[in-house]
């Protein structure tokens, strides 16, 4: 294999590899291993930590008779293009962690999105609190808050475990919060609870991943 120097005004890096008797099969591993390296590192600095009491659904819900009244946090409002994503884009949102509740209830991992035209949110006591909220996905159906009021809205969807979708037209921002019928007792205490936001790989990413398997099944084999 041999490597040829770059000349510096060329943009980018040209890489000419002399294959010789290697097989274009471990070519393409190689090419595998190089992309999956890349869509690895992009995955592992888009890990955002959320509020375990964070919501953008109604959350003005009464104690249970301890008189103490729910306060949950605003939800992690993300800036898509910040983040250099548009309206049109695959991406794949994925929760990590989990939290726990009053109860002791450990390894609750729901958590829910929604896309918005802007990043306004309303007052917790209110049903609709994100009036520039746009259709995406599969409708999450959320019950209701403790003092019986509903708190599901239709444009909503679930994260938790994972899910690839586009984003909607008009979209410039992302809300993300968990569901609950009562907020304020909720706890990270190992502060994992976390969504994370990434290109959906191009199918070619895809294939050569399972070739990439399939390569070093072969070698397990023999």
């Amino acid at each position: 294999m041999r490597i040829s120097a770059v000349p510096s005004h060329v943009m980018g890096v040209l890489v000419r590899v002399h294959v010789g008797s290697m097989k274009l099969e471990l070519a393409l591993v190689l090419l595998a291993l190089v992309l999956g390296c890349h869509f690895t590192e992009a995955f592992a600095t888009t890990v955002i930590p959320v509020d375990p009491r964070s919501t953008f659904l109604r959350g003005d819900a009464w104690g249970s008779g301890d008189g103490r009244y729910d306060l949950p946090e605003p939800p992690l409002i993300l800036d898509l293009s910040s983040l250099e994503f548009s309206p049109g884009d695959n991406i794949v949102l994925t929760q990590h962690g989990d939290r726990t509740s009053r109860y002791g209830a450990g390894d609750v991992t729901n958590l829910n999105g929604v896309f918005s035209t802007s990043d306004v949110l309303l007052d917790h006591h209110q049903r609709y609190r994100v009036p520039g909220a746009l259709e995406a996905g599969v409708d999450f159906v959320t019950g209701a808050i403790l003092d019986g009021n509903p708190s599901d809205i239709a444009e909503d969807f679930r994260i938790d475990p994972s899910v690839t979708m586009s984003i909607p037209n008009g979209a410039e921002y992302l809300f993300v919060g968990t569901v609950d019928s009562f907020y304020w007792d909720n706890r990270d205490p190992d502060n994992d609870f976390a969504v994370s936001i990434v290109p959906e790989p191009p199918t070619i990413v895809l294939l050569l991943s399972v070739l990439l398997g399939m390569h070093f099944l072969r070698i397990t084999l023999r």
